[in-house]
């Protein structure tokens, strides 16, 4: 593309003339001489070469030329301004996007909150959520491919901002008529015994998982089912038992539908990650998160 010749004062200059037929009452409309618009207005005219006014006693006519010029100008003008409600809107976050990652656990129990509050107070932001495990999280929030990300305990991706959120329990659980429910102690050698519903690798909850059972995790007999609702209904129909957050069983532990078993269960911290550099649609959802995790402690 050509470089331009003209300013973008000149063309204000222009404008103002165009629109008064006057030197004197445009120079007062822009806040400059009436020397300094003549001045931008011959700059102009040169820069275009064309005639486009023509004066007239103290007054000033635009020539055919002129009006074309200054259609063109108008337009022009408009669009700039269209520029700036565009910056304006986003700054006042009006507009934009929002792409927020999220493990499962934190996508179905955690994030649904600062969410709803966001797009409450920012209705015109796009937002998009991709569902995965905290390592994916993380890798795709540190390369830029996600804005933030709610993920599940410990997390090794440096230079990442976090904020702990939430506090939250896995236990293990199992159907009221399953054999290990009911007994007042277990030894990781007894459920070694037992069918173990597990969640996919890399699972912030399975890590934990990993934990509680200790050396039995690569005894027992497991049926990989990945989803934490397919564990969940697993295990409700007493397929084997499970380690579940106590968030995602909550209710079918109050009805008796599945039961904790004794085994010490792990807390981890629900975090929100980010990088160092964000917009001003990030720092608004960050606010949103940073008051929940306020409301929780």
């Amino acid at each position: 593309m050509a470089r331009l010749q003209f300013s973008l004062e000149q063309i204000r200059s222009f404008l103002a003339v165009a629109q008064r037929e006057h030197v004197t009452r445009a120079a007062e409309s822009v806040h400059l001489s009436q020397g300094a618009v003549t001045q931008q207005l011959r700059l102009f005219e040169r820069a275009v070469d064309l005639k486009l006014i023509d004066r007239v006693g103290r007054r000033v006519r635009l020539t055919s030329e002129g009006r074309a010029v200054a259609e063109a100008c108008g337009a022009a003008m408009r669009a700039l301004q269209g520029i700036d409600d565009a910056a304006r809107a986003a700054r006042g976050l009006e507009v934009g996007s929002l792409h927020v990652g999220a493990s499962q656990t934190s996508a179905a129990y955690y994030l649904p909150g600062p969410l709803a509050s966001f797009t409450a107070a920012h209705p015109r932001v796009h937002l998009s959520v991709v569902i995965g495990n905290t390592p994916e999280i993380c890798r795709q929030v540190a390369t830029g491919l996600l804005d933030c990300g709610l993920v599940e305990g410990a997390f090794s991706q440096a230079g990442l901002l976090d904020l702990a959120i939430a506090e939250d329990e896995v236990v293990l659980v199992a159907h009221p008529g399953h054999p290990l429910a009911g007994a007042d102690h277990l030894a990781r050698g007894q459920l070694a015994a037992h069918r173990y519903l597990a969640r996919h690798e890399g699972s912030g909850t399975e890590s934990l998982a990993r934990e509680i059972l200790g050396d039995a995790y690569e005894a027992v007999a497991k049926l990989d089912l990945g989803d934490l609702d397919v564990v969940r209904a697993a295990t409700l129909g007493g397929l084997g038992f499970a380690a579940l957050p106590r968030i995602a069983v909550a209710e079918e532990l109050t009805a008796g539908r599945l039961v904790q078993l004794a085994v010490p269960p792990r807390r981890r911290w629900i975090r929100a990650i980010r990088r160092r550099e964000a917009g001003p649609v990030l720092e608004g959802f960050w606010l949103q998160v940073a008051g929940r995790a306020g409301d929780a402690t």
